[in-house]
């Protein structure tokens, strides 16, 4: 693991010991994500059978681990697409996950992150590697991608992916005097498992996983990511209002009469800021993935290409739309 973060990222040692850091922390919130889902959840948020963690500490710096139960499962991936009522699901467990965040104890409460993202991102995107992120999205498929668009596109990635923009997006509850709320902070499609078989063609889910970005954050992180990495553009723009009523709609059932810890309009607000930033996210795992099919001989080669550049397309014409919505007085 270290000699890869040495010949793909060119790590120092200052690069490798915040990255033994950040593995120590991250692995820790995953044994607590799921010990509270253990005993917050009643069996409402799926998640594979926990065996045995062990976390790092004063005493174990060397040997945590978290063993779990292999989850028989379809692959979906970052450019395959769902609809939107299979989302229903999800979104349900991630309303519950944002109740369980208000009945915590404090003890448990200060075990939980609140500012993640500058510490997180900063060495992944520092000058060098934005200006390889951009260089690839120019080549993205022979060039496809029309250029007005990358112009804008790459205006938006550099001002959303550097610590200014790391900082405004881990804040926006506190920008918006909005309640912070337990977060996955990496629900992206990749980390939800789904059943091999559909009931009555709709997907079941099987797990959700990668629970390591645990913390307080906005109430748009989960719902942002989930949003843009699984829906075709089209559906997407289709469907995405609707997606933010079923989330406070189930938000709402899970309170059982309490007040929720925000509101629709607060949650509006917030998704369309943190849009921008969560779209990039999935551009750059897309672009990736573009790259490895395109050299493929998979049969539906060309299936998977198209369902690609669909996606990526919507999704770099929909960053820069909600990045010009919440930032009027730039001019991209």
């Amino acid at each position: 693991m270290i000699q890869k973060g040495i010949d793909q990222w060119g790590a120092d040692d200052r690069m490798l010991k915040m990255w033994q850091n950040i593995c120590t922390e991250v692995h820790n919130n995953e044994c607590l994500a799921y010990e509270i889902i253990q005993n917050y959840a009643n069996g409402k948020i799926k998640i594979p059978l926990i065996m045995a963690t062990k976390k790092f500490d004063e005493h174990n710096t060397h040997k945590g681990n978290l063993m779990m139960e292999y989850v028989e499962s379809c692959e979906l991936q970052v450019y395959d697409n769902i609809t939107f009522e299979d989302m229903k699901e999800p979104l349900r467990m991630i309303a519950l996950f944002q109740v369980i965040g208000t009945k915590l104890d404090e003890e448990t409460k200060k075990k939980l992150p609140i500012n993640q993202y500058p510490s997180l991102f900063s060495e992944m995107f520092n000058d060098e590697k934005r200006k390889q992120y951009l260089d690839q999205f120019r080549k993205f498929d022979s060039g496809s991608i029309p250029k007005e668009t990358l112009d804008k596109f790459s205006y938006v990635f550099e001002k959303e992916m550097v610590k200014k923009g790391f900082k405004r997006n881990d804040t926006l509850s506190n920008i918006f005097g909005i309640s912070r709320v337990l977060c996955h902070g990496d629900m992206w499609s990749t980390n939800l498992l789904w059943k091999k078989e559909t009931n009555n063609g709709r997907r079941e889910l099987a797990a959700i996983v990668d629970w390591q970005n645990l913390h307080f954050g906005c109430p748009a992180v989960d719902v942002c990511r989930f949003l843009m990495s699984s829906l075709s553009g089209k559906d997407r723009r289709k469907y995405k209002d609707e997606v933010l009523k079923t989330l406070y709609k189930y938000l709402e059932e899970e309170m059982d009469g309490a007040e929720p810890p925000y509101t629709f309009a607060q949650l509006e607000t917030c998704c369309n800021n943190f849009m921008a930033f969560a779209g990039i996210l999935i551009v750059i795992m897309i672009q990736a993935s573009f790259e490895s099919n395109n050299n493929s001989d998979r049969p539906d080669r060309e299936e998977v290409l198209e369902r690609t550049r669909e996606k990526t397309l919507a999704m770099m014409e929909d960053v820069i739309e909600y990045y010009q919505k919440c930032h009027p007085d730039e001019k991209l």
